[in-house]
């Protein structure tokens, strides 16, 4: 009997495809509380597919709070970015073929008003691995020193893209991507992604 496989993963704002291919070959992920966070990840940034081409949105964050560990990081209000996310992803995503059976439950949690950007992060975490079908077991690990990213392999099992015909397909998109593409399909095009221990 093998043992159980637990590998200890950054928390991300709507992971790469990548983070996924590897979590759901796990028994176990322990996501890392940084004890500072790190700048220039993909803790509050992700990528979504458009017309013309892959486009990043940031999650933007009180700029006191970027000094603390991960878990006290806070989300700042002061724009309207909750509505301009949904809209972008609304006109991204809105005429592929799974969308409108995934699409509230992820605005729902955009839509939350968290405080800390950990919370919402997680809470997107669990509705993702709901959509996949997934019973990976989630636990929090607390660093007290820095704890690098895993280098992660590319993603390369190509799907379905609503903008394929126009842009080729793309590959460094995030988990909403492929559900709002493949839906049902999702877990089984990520299990075939090869993946080493």
């Amino acid at each position: 009997m093998e043992g159980i496989k637990s590998l200890q993963m950054p928390l991300y704002f709507a992971a790469p495809l990548e983070w996924y291919a590897k979590v759901i070959h796990l028994d176990e992920v322990q996501l890392i509380n940084d004890v500072k966070f790190p700048k220039q990840t993909n803790r509050h940034k992700f990528n979504y597919q458009t017309v013309e081409g892959p486009m990043g949105f940031s999650i933007p964050l009180v700029k006191d709070s970027r000094v603390k560990d991960y878990r006290s990081v806070e989300i700042s209000y002061q724009s309207h970015w909750q509505n301009q996310l949904i809209n972008a992803l609304k006109t991204s995503y809105g005429k592929s073929p799974f969308f409108e059976y995934y699409d509230y439950r992820f605005f729902a949690v955009l839509l939350e008003q968290h405080k800390f950007l950990w919370d919402l992060n997680f809470s997107l975490l669990e509705t993702t691995l709901k959509c996949l079908r997934s019973h990976v077991k989630l636990s929090v690990y607390n660093a007290d020193t820095y704890i690098p990213d895993l280098q992660l392999e590319p993603f390369v099992t190509p799907y379905y893209q609503v903008f394929a015909d126009k842009t080729g397909f793309v590959s460094g998109m995030s988990i909403l991507d492929l559900i709002f593409n493949e839906g049902s399909h999702a877990w089984n095009i990520l299990s075939r992604n090869q993946i080493d221990f």
